[in-house]
């Protein structure tokens, strides 16, 4: 095999193997997207926030606001991204339309820690992070 051949190949075999590693972490990301997804939509539909505390649910969680008595009206992932540490787990940004215990609208940006697993476990990160609008 030529010399450029040879380097050709080898260069088409790491960036195969870098996308395949990639793809991984991707699909990662976005299972822990879509358990952020299934917590949301129950507090959207309006089951009561202790649905996630008890031991075998799929998901392991709670949210202050929820807790506190305000209505989930939307949400939208905004970034996510995976953390490392053990375990691994992902950080995820999420914009909330809300209405508070006395139906006044509050638009916030929280984040979120999902460590996907069994059970998957969600914890919103302290509120001296969240930016209110």
């Amino acid at each position: 095999m030529k010399p450029f051949r040879t380097t050709a190949v080898i260069l088409f075999l790491l960036s195969s193997l870098m996308l395949t590693g990639c793809g991984r972490e991707s699909q990662f990301v976005n299972k822990g997207e879509n358990t952020l997804d299934d917590f949301l939509d129950a507090w959207a539909r309006g089951e009561p926030h202790d649905r996630f505390l008890s031991s075998g649910s799929p998901i392991e969680g709670s949210d202050p606001d929820w807790k506190a008595g305000f209505k989930l009206v939307s949400f939208m992932t905004l970034d996510s991204h995976k953390t490392e540490g053990t375990p691994p787990g992902i950080h995820c940004r999420v914009g909330l339309n809300l209405l508070d215990p006395a139906g006044n609208t509050v638009t916030r940006e929280v984040d979120y820690q999902v460590e996907p697993g069994k059970p998957a476990r969600i914890r919103r990160l302290p509120a001296k992070e969240d930016k209110e609008g």
